[in-house]
């Protein structure tokens, strides 16, 4: 019996050696419509979310399909002293199909 795609599916916590596939969903047109940022993204954008992630602000895991990164998911923590600091906004982006 074959197995279902949603098994395939596994969630990792985001490595460096991948911000250039994250870099890459994050400027595709149905994602991006979707994101604060305006397109194009850069690289150096990218790379600074990588320091925003290691200061624990964001949480970012990649969704692998087989072998291959189709999209995200994560969390960006609300600042520390105001209101909303024991919050955060959730996100998750998929590759279109």
């Amino acid at each position: 019996m074959a197995e279902s795609i949603s098994a395939q599916v596994r969630f990792c916590p985001v490595q460096e050696s991948e911000l250039g596939r994250i870099n890459e969903l994050c400027n595709i047109p149905e994602i991006a419509e979707h994101f604060e940022s305006i397109p194009p993204v850069s690289m150096e954008a990218t790379m600074a979310l990588w320091s925003y992630i290691q200061s624990g602000i964001v949480s970012l895991w990649c969704m692998h399909y087989k072998d291959r990164i189709i999209g995200g998911a994560g969390l960006y923590s609300q600042p520390p002293g105001t209101r909303l600091s024991h919050s955060a906004t959730f996100f998750l982006f998929i590759e279109p199909a």
